[in-house]
């Protein structure tokens, strides 16, 4: 079930396309996800993507120096 809102993209064109209309948060779901100890955890990571009209750098990547980890 999605809730209200959320929807999913299967391929990087369908990505973009959604992300010309307005902002999104993206999360990508893995099958396996790693373990530690047999536990799932998760790191939350801020990153601002960018695109530009630049000839050969249409897209800037801008990683937060901070971030949440749970364990």
């Amino acid at each position: 079930a999605q809730g209200e809102g959320i929807f999913l993209v299967n391929t990087w064109e369908d990505l973009e396309n959604k992300l010309m209309i307005r902002q999104y948060v993206v999360q990508q779901y893995m099958g396996k996800p790693l373990l530690l100890e047999g536990l799932k955890f998760d790191l939350r990571l801020y990153v601002l993507l960018m695109v530009t009209k630049q000839p050969g750098n249409p897209l800037r990547v801008f990683l937060c120096n901070e971030g949440l980890g749970r364990f």
